[in-house]
């Protein structure tokens, strides 16, 4: 089942929701534009670039260590 996050509390943090038929059929997958971004999607999009590099960092380690494993 597809899991989607919304600030559906209003408190500023995501939330792990199931599948959009959950909530009635609504999309929430959608792109955000202007015109519906929430009003600290800055922040959010911080946080998500700080855990992608963060996860890539994880990545790139455990490849090195694998491949100092093998050798």
């Amino acid at each position: 089942m597809t899991r989607a996050t919304v600030d559906d509390e209003g408190d500023g943090e995501l939330h792990p929701h199931h599948h959009a038929d959950d909530h009635g059929g609504e999309d929430l997958n959608k792109t955000w534009t202007p015109d519906n971004r929430p009003a600290d999607w800055r922040r959010q999009m911080n946080r998500w670039g700080r855990c992608h590099y963060a996860r890539v960092a994880v990545i790139i380690a455990a490849c090195a260590l694998l491949a100092a494993a093998l050798a």
